[in-house]
């Protein structure tokens, strides 16, 4: 006979049938002998039985759990003994069959399988629970209550689930408490049974987790150090505590247990219950940030539990208490997070990855390692979708990814482009929903993560993306942004985009329009970006519109939603400021009644803007005054205090409230700074974005700082503040330009300090800068030499600043570039590769020297080289004294432009060279008609790659050519000019030609002598 199946029971006629109906499929194929033993039924459970062809057998109760289940093992005549409760019911029996029939079962001495502890509402957990042992003389339970099997032998864990009801309900209290007190009296007659002091915990865990570690704890003090019991005792002490989050005591019992290990007696290495004692230790030590200890005791875990799964341990005491913290129980997956997360910390993302893919491998077996689900929504985006699709190249060529894109009723050839592209293309009927269609992109998404993209939009790099996953900090992280460049009627800003999430069951779009995701910490702040042109031209109108129709609609369903009531209003932005102001206000009332006072802030944040655009200082100040002073003082920071604290400091500073000024600024540096570095909580990147983050806007800010600290008398402060400003340009305005000079000039006077005018001079007078500004600074500078007591050494430096400006100076950080001239003044043979090598170990390059670029163009040296290691304001210098290179540089750059090198070079390289171009053209009257036309015929080649690289087709129009630079403007016109005359169509080459133009009035000669060729004389 091959199993015998015993059980005890009493009045269980509600539950028999149910139990004894999950055995059948067993019965039938392993188990011949059923034998049930009746403690004192008054229902009709002894009936109910006996229709099962169970043997009955009665048994007078005497509070022994063990004696009446000794009762069902005599005489038993199976190989296997497997005993069951009435109140229990099998799934399925199918994995018990495969092991009892299995020839590898006779290497184990006993099995568990899942016991599913139903505790309400739906809400279960899952428990191994050893049931069954193989039968031999002297085989008995142990204990009067908790009783278990004297196993010998390992164990094996059958995966096979039995559904469980009696934690339910008074049901489960009455048996606790029946058992409380059997306990309670066995205790008297043994108090130094450990076991007893186990049950005991184990009976009151759900009602007092304090008292359940105290008896524990007490019971400890009985177990014998060598006893493999022993381990279970603190396996569970530390379980509680973990659960009541009480580190100290965790790492206190976990160090008690390191001390007594060495005296345990062990097979194959350790014991079931070290499993819980590691991985919750190691669980604890990870939230405590102590990485290095987590991780090696977190790797032991994991190979603990691969053990115990494939039966290879011998467990007595799994008899007692099984292990919680196995793969099957949602528990694990928290643990092997914090495992990858301890070894990432630790800088080990390659093992963090591999340990993070078993884990995915196991529990989803089907799992392609597709670590990258990109989902779309798209409508009629033929225009624009190529190039976005293309831009996903190589981020799905190095990252396993998926691509689903949702057509919502394309009419164009959008689907036939996204044919060539997506791995699946799903149609959803619109519904006025764009989360639901963004869900719909995001249904059954394969990948690990979820990232989506609109078709308007299209990467330069998707460089750092790519290394986040392939080097495994994917494994850390659980949310991602990056950032979308909207190009905009006045230029660009920058916005965080929230557009990365680990794709968990419970994620979702939420929101009818500006649909936004649940924020996930920890996050990865990119500095990978999208083009965006959804806000050029008339589109941005035709959006607010369509907005605010949606919105309307939605706020009329949620009248008090503030993210609604926010968005609302800066849909109204521009167009009806006074409607603007009262949906601020009313976001305002209803984040304050709900005592949100962060998203209150952004409403506040957003009315203080406007408010100092119109230069209304006393209402900014009335609406600040009760929020600004806290969040300078407050010690944690947030992304929206940005604009909070800049807010304040521009209006203290407009009403003479200089030191309320004076901390705010410092508060804004300081955030302004952590907010780049990605150091700030910014859950409000869902909401709003922090507008003062730009440049220009930290220029501004650092003036009106400077300002407050030299009206403080704070001289020292000042200048440092001076000095934190980005470098002024002549795109500044001449009134700030003069502003900043004085500012300069009045604090190195205060200091003393006028060996700080060589550094002074190099970031204010540049090649392009107006003589009237030069005149200016000289002349302050002048007024205040004249003015100290010892001029002298103050004159001398003022005299040699003034005699640089006519000079070529590279400061002594260049040196390189000193040698890389200097060996070729003396004849020494450069090539490409040692002229690399020279710029690759400089930290930048200077253009002031007029030599360098072309020497470098003239080996052919990559342009991407020079632009990745110059900075935009020597850029800007070198254009303008492009009139001091030799003559031969017109040939040069016509080599330079046909030799192929302009194919592969980036967007700001190719605006380099458009701008060296345009110089050329610039100053025409000083070259050759020839050399000037040759270059011309090059530079509108370049032109044509640049637009084509950065603007989509529809976007290089003449209706949106406002929106491109100036210097491209100017240039596009020309193509269009050159085009048209190609033509002989003479009225539309004039018109553009006059473009061009009023885009660069420095062109006039050239675009003269461009008329003359036309034989055209009746303008200019």
């Amino acid at each position: 006979m091959k199993l015998t199946i015993g059980m005890i029971v009493k009045n269980e006629s509600q539950n028999l049938t149910r139990c004894l109906e999950s055995l059948a499929k067993l019965r039938e194929n392993v188990s011949n002998e059923l034998i049930i033993v009746d403690t004192g039924s008054t229902d009709n459970t002894k009936e109910i039985a006996a229709q099962y062809k169970a043997e009955v057998r009665d048994f007078e109760w005497r509070d022994d759990f063990a004696a009446a289940r000794n009762e069902s093992l005599r005489g038993a005549k199976g190989e296997w003994f497997m005993f069951i409760d009435a109140d229990e019911a099998f799934i399925d029996t199918q994995p018990l069959i495969d092991f009892f029939l299995s020839p590898d079962s006779k290497k184990y001495g006993g099995a568990s399988y899942y016991q599913r502890n139903f505790i309400g509402d739906g809400v279960y957990n899952d428990f191994p629970v050893c049931r069954i042992a193989k039968n031999f003389n002297g085989l008995k339970f142990t204990d009067i209550v908790h009783e278990y099997l004297n196993i010998h032998g390992t164990v094996f864990l059958i995966e096979a689930f039995a559904e469980h009801y009696s934690y339910i309900g008074e049901t489960g209290k009455n048996r606790s408490e029946r058992n409380l007190k059997l306990l309670e009296k066995q205790l008297k007659r043994d108090p130094k049974n450990p076991m007893i002091y186990l049950h005991i915990a184990q009976s009151i865990y759900n009602e007092d987790k304090q008292k359940f570690v105290s008896y524990l704890q007490q019971g400890l003090k009985y177990c014998k150090p060598d006893n493999k019991i022993t381990p279970v005792f603190y396996a569970l002490i530390i379980t509680a505590s973990a659960a009541q989050n009480d580190t100290k005591t965790v790492l206190a019992t976990y160090d008690l247990y390191r001390k007594a290990n060495i005296k345990l007696k062990r097979e194959n290495g350790f014991l079931a219950a070290e499993i819980d004692i590691f991985g919750l230790t190691g669980l604890t030590l990870s939230k405590a940030k102590k990485y290095k200890e987590a991780a090696r005791l977190l790797r032991d875990y994991v190979k603990m539990v691969a053990r115990y799964e494939e039966g290879g341990l011998r467990t007595p005491d799994v008899l007692i208490n099984s292990p919680l913290m196995i793969s099957n129980n949602p528990n694990y997956y928290v643990i092997i997070r914090e495992y990858a997360k301890a070894l990432c910390e630790t800088g080990d993302y390659k093992a963090a990855d591999r340990i993070y893919r078993q884990w995915r491998h196991n529990k989803y077996p089907n799992w392609d390692e597709t670590l990258l689900t990109i989902g779309m929504i798209v409508k009629n985006e033929a225009k624009t979708l190529e190039k976005c699709l293309s831009s996903l190249n190589s981020l799905r060529k190095n990252v396993k990814c998926e691509l689903i894109i949702v057509d919502t009723g394309s009419e164009d050839g959008t689907v036939a482009i996204a044919e060539k592209y997506a791995d699946e293309i799903r149609h959803f009927k619109w519904i006025n929903d764009f989360s639901a269609a963004r869900n719909e992109s995001m249904r059954d998404g394969k990948g690990d993560w979820f990232m989506f993209i609109d078709g308007d939009e299209w990467f330069e790099s998707t460089a750092q993306i790519e290394e986040f996953f392939n080097s495994g900090e994917y494994v850390y992280y659980n949310f991602g942004t990056y950032f979308q460049r909207n190009y905009i009627r006045n230029g660009q800003n920058d916005f965080r985009a929230p557009r990365m999430t680990r794709l968990t069951p419970e994620q979702c779009f939420f929101k009818t329009i500006h649909e936004s995701l649940h924020l996930l910490t920890p996050v990865k702040y990119f500095t990978d970006y999208v083009h965006h042109y959804g806000y050029y031209g008339g589109t941005s109108t035709k959006k607010n519109s369509r907005n605010i129709n949606y919105l309307l609609d939605e706020i009329k369903k949620n009248p008090d939603d503030p993210i609604i009531i926010k968005q609302l209003a800066v849909s109204y932005n521009g167009n009806d400021d006074e409607t603007m102001l009262k949906w601020l206000q009313k976001g305002y009332d209803v984040c304050m009644a709900r005592g949100n006072d962060w998203m209150a802030e952004t409403f506040v944040n957003t009315m203080a803007k406007h408010y100092l655009a119109y230069h209304q200082y006393d209402k900014c100040y009335e609406l600040l005054k009760d929020l600004a002073p806290a969040r300078v003082k407050i010690e944690q920071g947030f992304a929206y205090d940005i604009d909070c604290v800049c807010y304040w400091g521009f209006t203290c500073h407009a009403l003479g409230k200089l030191q309320e000024a004076r901390e705010a600024y410092e508060r804004y540096i300081l955030l302004y700074r952590l907010y780049l570095d990605g150091k700030l909580d910014s859950v409000q990147v869902m909401i709003d974005t922090p507008i003062n983050i730009s440049p220009e806007r930290f220029s501004a800010a650092m003036d009106d700082f400077t300002d407050t600290l030299i009206k403080l008398g704070d001289w020292e402060a000042a200048m440092g503040a001076a000095e934190q400003s980005p470098p002024a340009t002549p795109e500044d305005g001449e009134k700030k330009l003069q502003m900043r000079i004085l500012q300069r000039i009045l604090i190195m006077r205060k200091l003393g300090n006028y060996n700080r005018i060589d550094v002074f001079i190099k970031e204010f007078i540049t090649p392009e800068m107006p003589e009237n500004i030069k005149d200016y600074l000289f002349a302050a500078l002048r007024n205040n030499v004249a003015e100290i007591d010892n001029p002298i050494d103050c004159i001398d430096s003022v005299i040699i600043a003034y005699r640089r400006l006519g000079t070529a100076y590279i400061p002594p950080d260049y040196a390189l570039l000193f040698v890389m001239l200097h060996n070729r003044e003396i004849g020494e043979v450069m090539t490409a590769e040692n002229v690399e090598n020279l710029v690759s170990q400089t930290k930048k390059i200077s253009l002031l020297s007029a030599d360098i670029v072309p020497l470098l163009m003239l080996l052919g040296l990559s342009v991407d080289l020079i632009s990745e290691k110059t900075a935009p304001e020597d850029m800007e210098r070198f254009y303008s004294s492009i009139y001091i290179f030799k003559e031969n540089f017109d040939k040069i750059f016509v080599d330079y432009c046909e030799s192929g090198i302009l194919e592969n070079l980036s967007a700001r390289s190719q605006l380099f060279i458009l701008k060296i171009g345009v110089s050329i053209l610039i100053d025409f009257d000083n070259r050759g008609f020839d050399t000037c036309d040759a270059a011309a015929q090059e530079l509108l080649f370049v032109c044509d790659k640049y637009l084509e690289k950065v603007f989509p087709v529809e976007i290089t129009t003449e209706e949106n050519a406002e929106h491109i630079p100036p210097t491209v403007r100017a240039v596009y016109f020309l193509l269009m000019s050159f085009l048209h005359r190609q033509n002989k169509n003479i009225t539309e080459h004039l018109r553009m030609l006059r473009l061009a133009l009023k885009a660069e009035p420095g062109l006039k000669n050239f675009i003269a002598h461009e008329m003359e060729k036309s034989k055209v004389y009746r303008w200019l």
